[in-house]
C-alpha cells in the first residue's frame, strides 16, 4: 500500500502539466495484480494480468480494447476414480469414495471492451468495461494426490473440461491516473473494481458464484 500511495502522489503532482493534444490512436502495455480479494475467495494465490491495449480517443471519450492474459491462481480439481469401499467405524458402516485431486491454474485470455471519460485535467479518467474471457486449460501441476470422502460423486465430483465455461464475462469500474512525459509517451496507474461471473456451468457445485477483487493495473502507452 505504501508503493500505491507514493505512485498516487507522484501522478497527482503532474496534473497541472498534463498534455491536451488529441492523438489518433494510443497503444500500450498493461500489467496488474489484485491487492484485495472479497469473499468468496477463488484462490489464495496471487492473481495477476498482463497484455497489450489499444485506445481510440474522441474528444473527452476513449474506446479501448486489447488482449489481456489473466491468472486467477491455483485451483483444486477432483475426479472420481470409480472406486469405493465400505468401512465400519464405531459400529456404523460408511461408504468412502476415492478421488484424484489435481491442481492447475485458472487462466483466461481476456478481450476487454472499455469506455473512458477524461476529466478536465486530462490526466484523470473514469473507466467502465466488460471482458470476454476465453479459458486456457493449462496442464495439471505436479503433486496431485488421492483423497477419499463420504460425499457421493454426484455431490462432489468436478471435472474441469466438462464443468468450466470456455467463455465467460467479467466487469470492471475504474479510475485512472496518467502521467504524460510528452505528447506521445505516458504511463498510467488504474485502481479497478473487478467482478468475474461464475466460471462454471449452473450444474457445477464448485466455483458457482461471482468473484470480486480490487485490482491495480500499471502500464506504458504511446500515442500515434
Amino acid at each position: 500500500m505504501k508503493i500505491f500511495q507514493l505512485l498516487l502522489l507522484l501522478l497527482l503532482s503532474f496534473y497541472a502539466v498534463a498534455q491536451e493534444s488529441q492523438p489518433l490512436l494510443i497503444i500500450g502495455t498493461e500489467m496488474g495484480i489484485d491487492f484485495r480479494k472479497f469473499e468468496p475467495l477463488m484462490s489464495q494465490n496471487p492473481q495477476y494480468t498482463a497484455g497489450i491495449t489499444m485506445e481510440y480517443p474522441y474528444r473527452k471519450f476513449s474506446i479501448g480494447t486489447g488482449l489481456i492474459y489473466k491468472v486467477y491462481g491455483t485451483f483444486k480439481n477432483q475426479i472420481y476414480t470409480g472406486y469405493s469401499a465400505e468401512e465400519v467405524i464405531d459400529e456404523e458402516i460408511y461408504t468412502f469414495y476415492y478421488y484424484e485431486e489435481e491442481r492447475y491454474d485458472l487462466e483466461y485470455y481476456g478481450i476487454p471492451l472499455r469506455l473512458q471519460y477524461r476529466l478536465p485535467c486530462n490526466c484523470v479518467y473514469l473507466q467502465a468495461g466488460v471482458h470476454i474471457d476465453i479459458a486456457n486449460f493449462t496442464s495439471v501441476k505436479e503433486g496431485s494426490h488421492q483423497l477419499r470422502t463420504i460425499q457421493e460423486p454426484a455431490d462432489f465430483h468436478f471435472d474441469r473440461d466438462e464443468s468450466l465455461k470456455r467463455l465467460n464475462l467479467s466487469y470492471e469500474l475504474a479510475i485512472g491516473f496518467k502521467l504524460h512525459f510528452n505528447d506521445q509517451l505516458r504511463m498510467f496507474m488504474r485502481p479497478t473494481y473487478r467482478v468475474m461471473a461464475s466460471p462454471t456451468n449452473k450444474n457445477s457445485v464448485q466455483l458457482n458464484t461471482s468473484y470480486r477483487q480490487l485490482h491495480m493495473a500499471f502500464g506504458l502507452q504511446y500515442a500515434i
